[in-house]
C-alpha cells in the first residue's frame, strides 16, 4: 500500500490522556482498598496498590490545584525515568515470585503495618511541601530565579529542608514494606537515597545563587532527615 493510501491515526490528545489516567488510578485505588479489607492474604498488595495510585493522583491535583501553569500529563510523575518504571517492575516480580513460592515471607502483619505508617508519614511530608511552596513548587529543578520565587521555611520546611524529598524517599521505602519484599526494601532504600544525594546538593547550590545568607541560615538550621544527607 502506498504511504498515501495508510490511514493515519490521530496521535493521543493531552486532554485523553489525562482522562484515561485518572480513570485507571481510580479505579486502582478503588481495587486496592477493597482487597485490602476483603482479602487476609492479599491486603498488603492492596494497600501498596491504593497507595501507588493514590500517590501519583494527588501529584497531578496537587498541581493542577496549586500550579495550573506548569499542569500536564506529566503532572502525574508516571513518565519519571525508565529508572522507576524498572523498579516498580522489579517490586511486582518480587512480589508474586515471593507470594507463589513462599508465602510464609507475606504473611507479617507487623511489617506491613510498619509499611504503611511509613507511607503515610511519607506521603504527608510529601502532600504538605506542595502545599506550603503552592506556584514555588516545581517537579523539574528550576535552574533560573523566577521573579516570585520565594524561600519556604515555615510548616513542613521548619522540619525538614527538603520535605518533598524526604517524603516520597519514606514513601517508596514503605512502599515495599507493605509488599513485605526484602530485596527491594534494601534496593529502594539505597537507590532512593544515591538520586537524592545527587540531586539534593546540585538544587541547593542554585539555592544558595538565589537567595545567598538567607538559604544558607536556613540549611545550617534545618537538616533534610534523610539518612546520610546532612
Amino acid at each position: 500500500m502506498a504511504d498515501k493510501e495508510r490511514p493515519h491515526l490521530p496521535r493521543l490528545s493531552e486532554e485523553f490522556k489525562v482522562c484515561a489516567t485518572a480513570y485507571v488510578l481510580g479505579i486502582g485505588t478503588g481495587a486496592g482498598f477493597l482487597m485490602a479489607w476483603y482479602t487476609s492474604t492479599l491486603w498488603g498488595w492492596g494497600l501498596y496498590m491504593t497507595s501507588l495510585t493514590f500517590f501519583h493522583a494527588t501529584e497531578f491535583m496537587l498541581t493542577a490545584y496549586y500550579n495550573r501553569e506548569v499542569l500536564s500529563y506529566q503532572s502525574f510523575l508516571l513518565t519519571n525515568g525508565d529508572e522507576y518504571k524498572y523498579a516498580a517492575l522489579g517490586s511486582w516480580i518480587e512480589f508474586w515470585v515471593e507470594y507463589l513460592f513462599f508465602p510464609s515471607l507475606k504473611g507479617s502483619s507487623l511489617v506491613i503495618l510498619l509499611g504503611f505508617a511509613t507511607v503515610l508519614v511519607g506521603h504527608y511530608f510529601r502532600v504538605m511541601a506542595l502545599v506550603h511552596c503552592k506556584k514555588n513548587f516545581k517537579h523539574i529543578i528550576a535552574e533560573t530565579k523566577a521573579p516570585d520565587h520565594q524561600l519556604v521555611t515555615d510548616g513542613v520546611y521548619s522540619i525538614c529542608r527538603h520535605p518533598s524529598y524526604f517524603g516520597f524517599y519514606w514513601w517508596s521505602v514503605g512502599t515495599q514494606l507493605l509488599l513485605c519484599n526484602p530485596f527491594c526494601v534494601v534496593g529502594y532504600a539505597y537507590f532512593s537515597w544515591r538520586f537524592f544525594a545527587e540531586r539534593i546538593p546540585y538544587e541547593e547550590r542554585l539555592l544558595l545563587e538565589f537567595f545567598g545568607d538567607e538559604f544558607r541560615k536556613f540549611k545550617a538550621r534545618v537538616p533534610t532527615r534523610i539518612p546520610f544527607i546532612a
